[in-house]
């Protein structure tokens, strides 16, 4: 367990500055970073970790840039796809959590595949 909150810690604080100079992606290399680092265990773990620390970091960034602009962007984009502004945000935050899953999971099966 402490594994995990380490894990979430690490693609959390490290995702946030990397993704002030570098591409989106780049939270999906920190997330294998995080995976290979601290997902010694099961990769279910590993990936919920990657999950919830990009859910986290998208979705309260996303809310912080929503808020910072009175709603507008949001509730634009909301309009465009029929979700709305908390859809959008939602939606913001799912995909962001599937990337650092994504990651995160990569990162624990190839740590995995090199020790077998």
């Amino acid at each position: 367990m402490k594994n995990f909150f380490l894990q979430i810690l690490l693609i959390t604080g490290l995702g946030f500055l990397l993704q002030q100079f570098l591409p989106f992606w780049s939270l999906a290399a920190v997330a294998a970073l995080g995976g290979w680092l601290f997902g010694r265990d099961k990769a279910a773990m590993s990936f919920a970790a990657g999950f919830t620390a990009a859910f986290l970091l998208w979705g309260g960034y996303a809310f912080l840039l929503n808020a910072g602009n009175d709603g507008i962007l949001g509730a634009r984009m909301g309009e465009l796809f029929a979700i709305g502004t908390g859809g959008m945000l939602t939606l913001t935050a799912l995909l962001g959590g599937l990337l650092g899953g994504a990651g995160a999971l990569t990162g624990t099966l190839a740590r995995k595949m090199l020790q077998a």
